[in-house]
C-alpha cells in the first residue's frame, strides 16, 4: 500500500521505480522459474493485480479528492460570491439608509426653514399692521394737531395783528398824558403777544412802542446829549460799552462816561475841526483826526496832553484802529498805518481819496472806501499784499459814505452818495467769485451818510434827512426807523453790548435810542405801577380773558 502510494504519488519517478521493480522481479522469475516454475509465476501475478487494483483504487481516490477540492473551492467560490453579494447589499442598504436620513434631515431642515419663514412673515405681517395701524393714528393725530394748528394759527394771528394795534395805539397814546402807565403797558403787551405767538423779533411798530414808552418815564437829557457847538461828524463807542466819544467840526472831541444814570462828559480838545474818532480794542487807547494830524489819548489819564502823529499832506477823512495799529485815510489819496508808537508801519497810494474805513478784527481785515465807489479789503500786517478789489467804482453810485463790518468779519456793509446800501460777502474776494453781493438794501434819498454793524448782525444807518434805521438785513422785514432826530445825520455808532445806538449831525446834538428790547421790558416793568384796568383790558384786547402782566401791581 504504501509502494502504490509512492507511485501514486511519485508521478513519472514512481512509474520508473515500478519498472524497475518489474524488471527486478522477471529477473527474479526467470531466476525462480528455473527453480520455481509456476508458482512464483503466480505469485507475481498477483501481485501485479494487487498493484493494479491499488493503482485504480488510488487514482480513484486521487479524483475523489480532486472533485471534492474543485467541489469546495466552487462551494466557497459561490460563498465568497454570496458574501460579496450580501455585504454589497449591505453597502447598499446602508447607502439608501444614510441618503433616507439625509433626506429626512432636509426635510426637518426645510421644515424648520419654513416654520421660521412663516414665523418671520407673521412678525413681519404683524408688525406691518402694527405700522399702519400707527401710521392712521398718526395721520389722526396730525390732521387733529392740523385742525388745532389752524385754529391757533388763526388765534396767533388774530393775537399778532392785535399786538401791532396795541404797539400802533401806544405809539399814538397822547404824549401830554400824565399817566405814562398806559403807554407803557400796551407796549409791554405787544411785546408780549408778539413774543408769544409770532416772536417777530425785530417788529418795528413793537420795537418803537417799546422805546417811545420808556422814553417818557426817562428825562430829556437821557437820550439827547449836548455839548458840542457844530456839526458831530464822528463817534465811537468804546468795546466795553463804557465810554462814548464824539469828534466835531467845533474842533471838540468830547469823552462821554455812560455808567451812571446820567452821562458825564468831558472836553479833551479843542483843536481846528476833527472827522474821525476811534476806541482800540482793549479799551486803552482813543483817536481823532483833525486836519493832517492824529491825536493819541491815553485812557488811563486821558486828561493828559495827547501824542501827535504825522504824515498825510492832505486832511484826513478816516481813523479805525486794528488791534495792534492805527490806520489813517485822507484827500491825500494815502492810506497810513501807524503802529502804537506813532510810526508809519505801511503806506498805500490809491488813485481816489478815501472816504471810510473799517476793520474786522475776526477776520484780520481793512475795508476802504473811496470816493469813485471802489471798496479795497487789505490783510493786516501783510505788507506785501496787494489790496484785494472787493468793489469795482461805479460813477452813478458815487463816495462810499459808510463802511463796516458785521462781528465775524464775513460781510461788509456800505453806504453809497446815491443813496444805496449793499451788504457784500467778503470770504468770496479770496474765492475768485464773480460777484461778492450778499444784499441790495432799499436806497434812502437822500442819501445814507453812516453805517455801522451791532450785535447779532444788526445793522445801523443814519441818513441825510435825520434818520436812524435798524436792519435785520438778512431777512426780508422792513426796518425800525426810528423818528426824524435833528436836520442832517453824519455820524453814527452803536454799543458792542447791543443795547443803544447814537447819532450824531446838523444840530450839534448827539441822539440816543435803545434797541435791546428784553431789556427796555425789564426796565418799564419796574416802572409802571399798575396793570391795566378791566375797563382798558375789554377796550383794548376784546374777548381775551383777562390777565395781569404783573401779578404784585392792581
Amino acid at each position: 500500500m504504501h509502494s502504490g502510494d509512492e507511485n501514486f504519488d511519485g508521478g513519472e519517478g514512481g512509474h520508473t521505480a515500478k519498472k524497475r521493480k518489474t524488471l527486478i522481479l522477471y529477473f527474479v522469475f526467470l531466476v525462480l522459474l528455473s527453480a520455481g516454475g509456476l508458482t512464483f509465476l503466480a505469485i507475481i501475478n498477483r501481485h501485479n493485480a494487487v498493484e493494479r487494483q491499488n493503482i485504480l483504487k488510488q487514482t480513484s481516490i486521487a479524483k475523489s479528492k480532486q472533485i471534492a477540492l474543485e467541489n469546495e473551492a466552487r462551494k466557497n467560490a459561490k460563498a465568497q460570491e454570496e458574501q460579496q453579494k450580501e455585504a454589497s447589499a449591505q453597502t447598499e442598504k446602508q447607502k439608501k439608509v444614510a441618503d433616507i436620513q439625509k433626506l429626512q434631515e432636509s426635510i426637518q431642515r426645510n421644515k424648520a426653514q419654513l416654520a421660521k419663514l412663516s414665523a418671520e412673515h407673521s412678525e413681519k405681517k404683524s408688525e406691518l399692521e402694527k405700522k399702519i395701524a400707527k401710521d392712521e393714528s398718526r395721520k389722526a393725530d396730525s390732521l387733529k394737531k392740523l385742525v388745532l394748528f389752524e385754529k391757533s394759527s388763526s388765534e396767533n394771528l388774530r393775537l399778532f395783528e392785535n399786538a401791532n394795534s396795541l404797539a400802533i395805539k401806544s405809539l399814538n397814546f397822547n404824549k401830554h398824558n400824565e399817566d405814562n402807565n398806559l403807554k407803557a403797558l400796551l407796549a409791554l403787551w405787544a411785546y408780549k403777544l408778539n413774543s408769544t405767538n409770532r416772536n417777530d423779533s425785530l417788529n418795528p411798530d413793537i420795537m418803537l412802542a417799546l422805546y417811545e414808552a420808556n422814553k417818557a418815564f426817562e428825562s430829556a437829557d437821557k437820550y439827547v446829549f449836548k455839548g458840542h457847538n457844530d456839526v458831530v461828524k464822528g463817534l465811537a463807542v468804546s468795546p466795553n460799552s463804557r465810554y462814548l466819544a464824539s469828534a466835531g467840526a467845533d474842533g471838540k472831541v468830547i469823552l462821554w462816561d455812560l455808567a451812571g444814570s446820567k452821562p458825564s462828559s468831558k472836553v479833551l480838545i479843542t483843536a481846528g475841526e476833527f472827522s474821525a474818532v476811534a476806541f482800540s480794542p482793549d479799551n486803552k487807547w482813543l483817536a481823532a483826526c483833525s486836519g493832517l494830524n492824529i491825536y493819541k489819548w491815553n485812557l488811563e489819564n486821558p486828561g493828559q496832553k495827547p501824542e501827535v502823529l504825522s504824515g498825510h499832506t492832505a486832511k484826513i477823512t478816516s481813523l479805525i484802529f486794528t488791534n495792534t495799529q492805527i490806520v489813517s485815510g485822507g484827500l491825500d489819496k494815502m492810506l497810513l498805518i501807524y503802529d502804537m508808537s506813532g510810526n508809519v508801519a505801511r503806506k498805500d497810494s490809491f488813485d481816489s481819496r478815501i472816504s471810510s474805513l473799517a476793520f474786522s478784527g475776526a477776520q484780520n481785515l481793512i475795508g476802504v472806501g473811496f470816493d469813485d465807489g471802489t471798496i479795497y479789503l487789505i490783510r493786516q500786517n501783510d505788507k506785501k499784499q496787494e489790496p484785494e478789489v472787493l468793489k469795482k467804482p461805479l460813477k452813478q453810485m458815487g463816495q462810499v459814505s459808510g463802511l463796516s463790518f458785521n462781528d465775524k468779519g464775513n460781510v461788509v456793509a456800505a453806504a453809497y452818495a446815491n443813496g444805496s446800501f449793499n451788504v457784500y460777502y467778503t470770504g468770496l474776494v479770496a474765492n475768485k467769485q464773480k460777484s461778492s453781493l450778499a444784499k441790495a438794501l432799499p436806497r434812502h434819498i437822500p442819501a445814507y451818510s453812516a453805517v455801522v454793524f451791532g450785535k447779532s448782525n444788526l445793522l445801523a444807518s443814519a441818513g441825510l434827512d435825520g434818520k436812524v434805521k435798524l436792519w435785520q438785513w438778512a431777512r426780508d422785514i422792513p426796518p425800525v426807523v426810528f423818528g426824524k432826530q435833528g436836520k442832517r445825520l453824519e455820524s453814527i455808532a452803536i454799543s458792542p453790548d447791543g443795547k443803544r445806538i447814537f447819532s450824531g449831525g446838523k444840530d450839534k446834538n448827539i441822539y440816543v435810542y435803545d434797541i435791546d428790547q428784553q431789556d427796555i421790558v425789564n426796565r418799564l416793568k419796574k416802572k409802571i405801577t399798575r396793570n391795566l384796568t378791566p375797563y382798558e383790558w375789554n377796550y383794548f384786547m376784546g374777548n381775551v380773558p383777562y390777565q395781569k402782566l404783573i401779578d404784585n401791581l392792581q
